[in-house]
């Protein structure tokens, strides 16, 4: 995915923040360890790359994990999204190097290869207030997305995700995506090793009319930098 393709509509800003959230948590809103597992996870930073095409929003997003300890082999993530997403892919870290450069002129720096989704397994059985859409594999990620049917649906998702190795959603974070006609894609991360580990960048398009990313769905975090490129 070369950035120069949307350069020639949108102008490039880049945003570097650091997102100061409530008390962190053993299990995070996004980032779930396999039960049993005794140590605790962080996210260091989030990299993000909003742009629209004139008509579906894309997200690029990649984390970085660490630990005291070991990863553990497989880790869970939890994204929100406004609607089911239309396709997705792995891409190369070598966008954030193209983004930075091109940003290079206006801010300070701060201090590939594609695999286009394949459907894997039938989706699982659904709830009545949950639909369970077809789990794509992609790269090392196999994702399900879950599809909400009605607002009053987060027990049947906290279910569903507590079933399958997903930490729950908070109530206070769900009250921000819990829409109809929402997303959320439970994503399995894979052959994780070592004390951290720098997840490959999630390439997501969606229909959107506008572009936003969801901190507030990682509110259990703690603290963690985030860097934010847009069109």
């Amino acid at each position: 995915m070369g950035v120069d393709r949307a350069a020639t509509a949108f102008s490039l800003v880049f945003v570097s923040l650091t997102a100061l959230l409530a008390g962190a948590a053993s299990v995070c809103a996004c980032i779930h360890t396999p039960v049993g597992h005794s140590g605790q996870v962080t996210e260091r930073l989030k990299k993000a790359f909003l742009f629209h095409d004139g008509k579906n929003a894309h997200l690029v997003i990649q984390t970085e994990l660490q630990t005291a300890g070991s990863l553990p082999s497989m880790m869970a993530w939890v994204i929100p999204l406004p609607s089911l997403p239309t396709h997705y892919e792995v891409v190369s870290v070598d966008v954030w190097n193209e983004l930075e450069q091109k940003t290079s002129r206006f801010f300070p720096s701060p201090d590939g290869l594609v695999a286009t989704g394949v459907p894997a397994a039938a989706p699982a059985a659904s709830a009545p207030g949950i639909l369970m859409h077809e789990k794509q594999i992609v790269g090392d990620y196999d994702i399900q997305p879950i599809e909400i049917v009605h607002e009053e649906a987060g027990a049947e998702l906290n279910t569903w995700l507590t079933q399958n190795g997903f930490g729950p959603v908070p109530v206070e974070n769900q009250r921000y995506y819990l829409r109809k006609g929402a997303v959320f894609l439970a994503i399995k991360l894979k052959k994780l090793a070592g004390s951290e580990a720098e997840i490959k960048p999630l390439h997501i398009t969606y229909n959107a009319d506008r572009l936003s990313l969801p901190l507030k769905f990682s509110s259990h975090s703690g603290v963690f930098d985030v860097q934010l490129f847009t069109f």
